[in-house]
């Protein structure tokens, strides 16, 4: 699951494997299937990012996009994305 949120930083922080639209969808709903998991992993290992207007659309459950500052990052990093929530689907 996690490799959609490894493709959407590697977007952010490599500007590699750009896509126009992203969907993220799991059955699982366990700690590192979340954004905020991968996220911190990207931080450790690279400092700077690059805004990527080519990404248009994300799709994905709420629960596993929501966490600190993820809508500061989106607005900065991906300006014209619109993120889709789907609803959550449990084990």
């Amino acid at each position: 699951m996690s490799e959609q949120w490894n493709q959407l930083f590697d977007m952010a922080y490599l500007r590699k494997n750009i896509v126009e639209e992203l969907i993220v969808s799991s059955n699982s709903m366990k700690e590192e299937d979340t954004m905020d998991y991968v996220w911190k992993q990207y931080n450790e290992k690279y400092k700077t990012m690059s805004e990527v207007p080519e990404l248009k659309k994300l799709v994905t459950p709420y629960s596993l996009f929501f966490c600190l500052g993820c809508n500061s990052f989106f607005r900065e990093v991906f300006p014209n994305c619109v993120i889709e929530f789907t609803e959550e689907q449990g084990p």
